[in-house]
């Protein structure tokens, strides 16, 4: 912030301004309960949703700047000819922000939802429960697959701005720049333990063609590598859960659970549909 906070500050200070938003209307939603009507109890949490948001993807741009720096030059170690909306709206705001904004919706989605699931199990199976559950497993199911092309996009992006990033991430790094791996153990050197490779995975998957340019981890001296352990496992671990969670979706919507259950029975508790 000493050095860049002029290029970096813009968004800080929104964030700023959202976070104390957020956390007014949190206090009339949650104090408001009993004390509101309902429409402005529920009106009241819109600027939450609003609020919260902003302060996320801004939150976000901060860290963006430092993967795609644009808007400013650096002259004798200084930083001049700063354009602050410039550096926070860069080439990576549209995938990564959009990345890490599905993510949350879908981790608060299937985080409530194993809070109905508990209370389920636990004998609770009424009409409310069911459609608490029915909501928040509802919203993370369709925020799943959206995630899966939105992900998809973010990786194009670092494979173009970023190719060494990718290839630490273990996509394509060993034992051919354009073999894919899939999982296995990073332990020391290029290639992971035990792990898939099929032939030419990699720039189909980056360039929907299998003779696609591809740079590899070997282009680069070891000293100048990223920690390929580090960055390898939970990147390979988030796809897994991102494929896991979409299957959970389509789980959802084929199960009872899915919106079309009956839920009139006479003591007003929901019936699971065949």
């Amino acid at each position: 912030m000493d050095h860049y906070g002029s290029v970096i500050g813009l968004p800080f200070a929104i964030e700023g301004f959202a976070f104390f938003i957020e956390a007014i209307f949190l206090g009339i939603y949650l104090y408001g309960w009993d004390r509101l009507s309902p429409r402005a109890h529920l009106l009241a949490g819109v600027p939450i949703v609003v609020a919260g948001t902003l302060s996320a993807s801004s939150w976000s741009r901060q860290r963006l700047e430092m993967n795609s720096p644009q808007g400013f030059r650096e002259e004798n170690g200084k930083v001049v000819a700063v354009d602050p909306w410039k550096a926070i709206f860069n080439k990576a705001t549209g995938p990564e922000t959009t990345h890490m904004l599905l993510a949350a919706i879908m981790v608060t989605g299937f985080l409530t939802a194993s809070v109905y699931a508990v209370a389920m199990l636990r004998g609770r199976d009424d009409a409310y429960h069911r459609l608490g559950l029915r909501l928040s497993l509802g919203l993370g199911a369709l925020a799943a697959p959206a995630q899966v092309v939105v992900g998809d996009w973010a990786a194009r992006y670092v494979a173009e701005d970023q190719p060494i990033k990718l290839a630490a991430m273990g996509a394509c790094s060993a034992p051919a720049p354009r073999d894919l791996s899939i999982g296995g153990v990073y332990i020391g050197g290029l290639a992971p333990r035990r792990a898939a490779h099929p032939e030419r995975g990699c720039p189909l998957l980056v360039h929907f063609n299998t003779n696609g340019v591809i740079t590899g981890l070997e282009t680069v001296p070891p000293a100048l590598r990223p920690p390929v352990a580090i960055v390898t496992w939970p990147s390979t671990r988030w796809s897994a859960i991102g494929f896991g969670l979409l299957a959970l979706g389509v789980w959802v919507r084929m199960d009872g659970l899915a919106p079309g259950a009956d839920c009139r029975t006479r003591d007003g508790s929901c019936a699971r549909s065949r």
